[in-house]
């Protein structure tokens, strides 16, 4: 699978773009000739999750996956990533961890320029990881207002985007482990 060129922005905003004076009427010009698409992979709700994690697991286990749309294939993309965990059974106790990550076809977007996943620390005892009602419950969680934002490439051979965790203190079952999880690509093309 061909390389994907990734960069995210956890819980930030993506750089500003700085255009000269004298060029805003050509970056203007060329701009209108493409149309923002955007594409939903999924809307909010809780689901199982796709795959059992074990302890202390060292390969990452995807626990949430959607198809790629076909309109996405090969372009730049930004994807708008929010997801959180939830445990029908018993609470996520205060010091709990594991990694989370961001994959197409089970390769990782990288977070930064070596890392591709994001340590997690419960630090609130709740049903909930990474967020709940607009409420970060662990250090580098994900808020809905506040999703990570990644730019990729898309591969014209992809079909899967995926979340995936690694390094989990404790096992996560998949008759009791839930994970809600809104996804949006939007993508540019042609406006001729």
């Amino acid at each position: 699978m061909p390389a994907i060129n990734a960069t995210a922005y956890v819980n930030d905003v993506a750089p500003t773009i700085i255009v000269p004076v004298n060029a805003t009427a050509v970056t203007m010009g060329a701009i209108s000739q493409f149309k923002s698409n955007s594409s939903a992979l999924s809307s909010y709700t809780l689901t199982a999750i796709a795959n059992a994690v074990t302890i202390n697991n060292a390969s990452p286990t995807v626990v949430w996956q959607a198809a790629i749309p076909a309109a996405a294939l090969g372009l730049n993309v930004i994807m708008s990533v929010f997801f959180n965990l939830y445990n029908s059974s018993a609470q996520f106790t205060v010091g709990q961890t594991f990694s989370y990550g961001v994959y197409i076809d089970g390769v990782p977007l990288s977070i930064d320029i070596s890392t591709t996943t994001v340590p997690y620390t419960q630090t609130t005892a709740s049903n909930y990881a990474l967020s709940t009602g607009g409420t970060l419950v662990g250090t580098n969680g994900i808020l809905g207002l506040k999703p990570i934002m990644i730019t990729a490439t898309i591969p014209v051979t992809a079909t899967n985007f995926q979340i995936s965790i690694t390094s989990s203190s404790a096992a996560m079952a998949t008759n009791t482990m839930q994970i809600g999880a809104s996804v949006v690509f939007t993508y540019y093309t042609k406006n001729f």
